[in-house]
């Protein structure tokens, strides 16, 4: 169940963040635009991360 609804969790959130700046002009921070790059990229590794982890026997 992790490897679908982490993506999905993330994408909820990047792409309103997205259109916010493209279609609304929102700007960022002075001072903030690592913040800005480095959220979503670990936000996108850590969602890609269980999906491509081996998955777990459960004993019987």
């Amino acid at each position: 169940m992790a490897s679908s609804t982490a993506p999905l969790i993330v994408m909820q959130t990047c792409i309103p963040a997205v259109v916010g700046v493209v279609a609304f002009g929102d700007t960022v921070r002075d001072g903030w635009a690592l913040a800005v790059v480095a959220g979503p990229v670990a936000s996108i590794a850590g969602a890609i991360h269980p999906g491509r982890a081996p998955g777990v026997r459960m004993a019987a």
